[in-house]
């Protein structure tokens, strides 16, 4: 503590104290357990996601249009949700869209990307970015007995979003701007004092040119030609891609796309889980308890990851006597959002749509003998504190889409600044590692510069060293001996999957991510799509068998045997609900085609190969069903 400065030990120990005065929420209100206020401050308050500078984003026009990108026939086409205008919300922006109030401790952040921003005084305005209510909220319509439509509000839901879109929306309207000398008069005109003078516009070119380049940059690590749709996220490849970026390589690997789309998680009970995420890959049980409030930094550590991947900055060159490195994370916010998400309950079936008790007590029976031993006991929509440690399934056993947990198993990157530098648990990088690891190393490091010296005691605690034991190079190459992603051509990808089934037959499957998880089933029926992937439209569809192999042991890549099967085409986007196969309404429509404003999503390509990221197989268990008992297993889980 000797060689700390004055300044920089009296900084960490206020942030410190901050977070100790942070106010809990008693969490009440509403049926999902919030009031009106805090569902509004969920909406709009900053993590300290920095996607465009404020001014920028609202005057933003679509590519090859006047219509900007936030405009609400925009946004709704996207499928993000409406908010409403408040003091909170001046700009009228849509759900999770949120400011990020400008200040001195950003103006000096990545100048090595963004010189001209930096000097400019750019990065010290407010910016516009996302927040973790705009992808975990949705609305869901349905039709009542007397045939009144009506709407509901699903908070930590999945949202239905297409963020893919959203993207290159940004991407090419900057570039279009920048390029079209009338598009950027209109966006000068809106960005500048009236209008601006030349000096000021040539100041503006420059600082888009600069934006674009680090979009362009982040897109192009990112490209993958396989659509998300809507409702999917390779949430995990744009984080990773994004670490990869900010270590400052001279030159990036780029042969691992985010081409690995999940679905959102619903993220009620979230903080009663000892592990979240798909993988299971983000620990999430280690408190600090300050003045009576507890501080749960695996969900710290998680959220700084999940932050950094939808925007936050970060500056790799500046860092404390700790190892910290400054960004514009806004810790205090998060620490409060975990602490009201622990109050949110999951949704109940409506009043108004019915339940036959009688075929429900029969599923009830089914569920306790079939399916209980992986997802754990409900205790009622009511408990937020009984902690679960969920069941993980090997990607070997679960057969389902292999890339999500292999793509981030696998991860590597130029090591960049990080090259010879030590995590905290030493691990020491190489020119070429772990770009999991390096999230570690980033995101521990953005906490530590704001949060001092309890971080750093509890780190180890947090980041233990599983992946020592787990890392890719520890496990043989394919020998080629073993069929798995049957109808896939040899190559770079099928080899991946090959070592990564391989480490997943291993008794270290679970430390290394090669898994998928198993959680209570309350609220399910509020969160279709299905399977981490999103492949699977209904609960009544996930019951069945699908065609699509992705097994060790069959030579097939499509199974033959007689319908019913879980539908590999089906049409993704409708927020209307259908409340007897419990999933939204996603049959096309008499010609065979996905309604306007819908995704059309497909298990297979025109060539009949399975399209890999889209594989609908897995979870068989309860696929040998009898009809009746399947529709009792539905009705059942209704209710939870």
């Amino acid at each position: 503590m000797r060689y700390w400065s004055s300044r920089t030990r009296i900084g960490e120990l206020f942030s410190a104290l901050v977070i100790v005065l942070i106010w809990a929420s008693p969490g009440i209100g509403q049926e999902q357990g919030w009031t009106s206020a805090q569902q509004k401050w969920w909406y709009t308050v900053s993590q300290g996601s920095r996607l465009l500078p404020a001014t920028w984003f609202l005057a933003l026009e679509l590519p090859d249009s006047r219509m900007k990108v936030l405009d609400a026939q925009n946004i709704d086409a996207l499928k993000y949700l409406p908010n409403d205008r408040s003091t909170l919300n001046p700009d009228g922006l849509p759900v999770g869209f949120v400011r990020d109030a400008g200040d001195d401790n950003n103006a000096q952040l990545m100048c090595s990307t963004f010189p001209t921003l930096c000097a400019n005084g750019v990065m010290r305005q407010d910016w516009i970015g996302l927040n973790c209510s705009a992808c975990h909220t949705n609305e869901i319509s349905y039709r009542t007995r007397q045939a009144q439509v009506r709407r509901i509000r699903i908070d930590g839901g999945a949202t239905l979003a297409d963020f893919q879109t959203l993207l290159e929306q940004i991407l090419s309207g900057l570039k279009q701007t920048l390029s079209d000398p009338e598009k950027f008069d209109r966006f000068a005109g809106r960005v500048l004092v009236r209008g601006g003078d030349e000096p000021a516009r040539t100041k503006l070119k420059a600082e888009l040119g600069e934006v674009v380049a680090w979009e362009q940059a982040l897109a192009d690590t990112n490209f993958a030609p396989l659509r998300y749709g809507y409702g999917r996220l390779d949430a995990q490849g744009h984080i990773l891609n994004k670490i990869s970026l900010l270590v400052g390589a001279p030159s990036q690997l780029k042969d691992f796309p985010a081409d690995a789309p999940a679905s959102y998680p619903h993220i009620w009970n979230a903080p009663q889980h000892s592990k979240v995420q798909w993988n299971g890959i983000a620990p999430n049980n280690h408190n600090i308890n300050l003045s009576g409030k507890d501080i749960n930094l695996g969900a710290l550590g998680r959220n700084t990851g999940e932050v950094l991947g939808v925007f936050a900055h970060l500056d790799i060159e500046r860092t404390s006597v700790l190892g910290g490195f400054q960004s514009s994370l806004r810790l205090p916010n998060m620490i409060r959002i975990e602490r009201q998400l622990s109050t949110l309950r999951s949704p109940k079936w409506p009043a108004d749509l019915p339940i036959d008790r009688r075929v429900a007590d029969a599923g009830k029976d089914l569920f306790d003998r079939k399916c209980k031993s992986c997802h754990l006991p409900i205790l009622g929509a009511e408990d937020t504190r009984t902690k679960f440690a969920p069941k993980m399934v090997s990607i070997a056993e679960a057969e389902t889409d292999v890339w999500l947990a292999c793509n981030t198993f696998l991860h590597r990157a130029k090591s960049g600044r990080l090259e010879g530098t030590s995590q905290l648990f030493g691990h020491s990088f190489a020119d070429v590692d772990s770009t999991k690891d390096m999230l570690i190393r980033l995101s521990g490091g953005a906490i530590i510069w704001d949060f001092g010296q309890i971080v750093r005691q509890a780190y180890d605690d947090i980041f233990t060293p599983d992946a020592a034991a787990t890392r890719p190079d520890r496990f043989p190459a394919s020998t080629g001996a073993v069929e798995i992603l049957p109808g896939i051509p040899a190559g770079l990808k099928k080899s991946r999957a090959e070592q990564c089934l391989r480490a997943a037959s291993r008794s270290t499957f679970e430390a290394a991510g090669l898994a998928y998880k198993g959680r209570p089933l309350n609220g399910i029926w509020a969160t279709a799509p299905y399977l981490h992937n999103g492949s699977v439209p209904t609960l009544y569809d996930l019951l069945l068998p699908a065609k699509v192999r992705n097994t060790r042991l069959s030579t097939d890549a499509i199974d033959q045997e007689p319908s019913p099967r879980r539908p590999d085409r089906f049409c993704v986007g409708s927020r209307e609900f259908d409340p007897k196969k419990v999933g939204f309404q996603s049959a096309p429509d008499g010609d065979g085609k996905c309604p306007a404003g819908t995704f059309e999503f497909n298990v297979q390509g025109p060539d009949g190969v399975p399209i890999l990221g889209n594989y609908n197989s897995g979870h068989n268990y309860g696929t040998d069903l009898s009809g009746e008992s399947r529709w009792a297993l539905v009705e059942y889980l209704k209710g939870l």
